[in-house]
């Protein structure tokens, strides 16, 4: 039984480092949709924020009572917090998002090169191969010199 090739035999590593880039690509793509999903709510909160002191700024001039601006100026106050909490969210997804695109880097990085090695040697096997072949050829055209040297001078 025939060795089995060293390039048959990297074959289970590099499907494990495209595994593992695959699953890295995956992560990452789920941390950039986070983040999106976390910038868009703090444009929500903004734009809220923005219509309820406008809001806020029409029932003042019109007059209201001293309550309900306190209300206001609770819920405003509440509503900045929220906005400086989903600021701090996307600070820290952002760095998780760093993270992971390293991650990703890296990994990506090791599976190129277990691909590499792998080409490298399927090209060293096929060089062998070929050139095992043309010395077979090259053996099988001299034994049917000699045997024609051989018929020629036994006539």
């Amino acid at each position: 039984m025939a060795a089995m090739k060293k390039s048959k035999r990297l074959e289970p590593v590099a499907k494990l480092a495209e595994t593992r880039q695959k699953e890295a690509a995956r992560l990452l793509g789920e941390c950039r949709g986070l983040l999106l999903k976390h910038e868009e709510r703090l444009i929500e909160l903004i734009g809220y924020r923005k219509q309820y002191t406008e809001n806020f700024y029409e029932v003042g001039h019109a007059g209201t009572s001293a309550q309900k601006i306190s209300d206001y100026k609770a819920f405003l106050a509440r509503l900045n917090d929220g906005i400086e909490q989903q600021k701090q969210r996307i600070k820290l997804v952002r760095q998780e998002l760093e993270q992971k695109k390293r991650d990703w880097i890296a990994v990506r990085g090791k599976a190129q090169a277990v691909s590499k090695v792998v080409d490298n040697h399927v090209h060293r096997e096929k060089y062998h191969e070929a050139r095992k072949e043309q010395n077979e050829m090259d053996e099988q055209a001299q034994q049917l010199i000699r045997a024609k040297a051989q018929d020629s001078s036994a006539d």
